[in-house]
């Protein structure tokens, strides 16, 4: 079985196990819990702006893990391979995003609370997007 410099063994079928087990860590508990609504309630909001906002601040769900995992690559000389792979990746995705949000923004985005947002409009086709 191959061995890279930290002893550790690269089998793929094992890797694939891992990753199945790291996903039924989180399946499984989550279909438990789900599984003892007997009665779900109802969502009554009375708040005008609930999520100020909320849209915008959502997108550190992507921006801080991109940071903690560059933070972590980038000191790294040992991780080299790792350190071009990541930065590749998003050399290719953000202007993959950046293009798909353009383009295809009034397909998919409504913001029917503005106060959600930030409230500057970016021009699209289609018209503006409040971002």
């Amino acid at each position: 079985m191959p061995q890279h410099s930290s002893g550790r063994s690269r089998d793929p079928r094992r890797s694939s196990w891992l990753v199945l087990v790291l996903l039924m860590m989180i399946v499984i508990p989550g279909a438990i819990t789900l599984s003892t609504v007997h009665s779900p309630g109802t969502l009554q909001i009375n708040d005008p702006n609930p999520t100020p906002f909320g849209y915008t601040l959502s997108l550190t769900l992507f921006i801080i893990p991109i940071a903690v995992i560059g933070g972590w690559l980038v000191p790294s000389e040992r991780l080299a391979f790792p350190r071009r792979a990541f930065w590749r990746t998003i050399g290719f995705l953000v202007p993959v995003g950046f293009g798909l949000d353009f383009f295809l923004s009034n397909t998919f985005f409504v913001f029917p609370n503005p106060g959600a947002t930030l409230g500057v409009s970016a021009q699209a086709p289609g018209g503006s997007l409040s971002a």
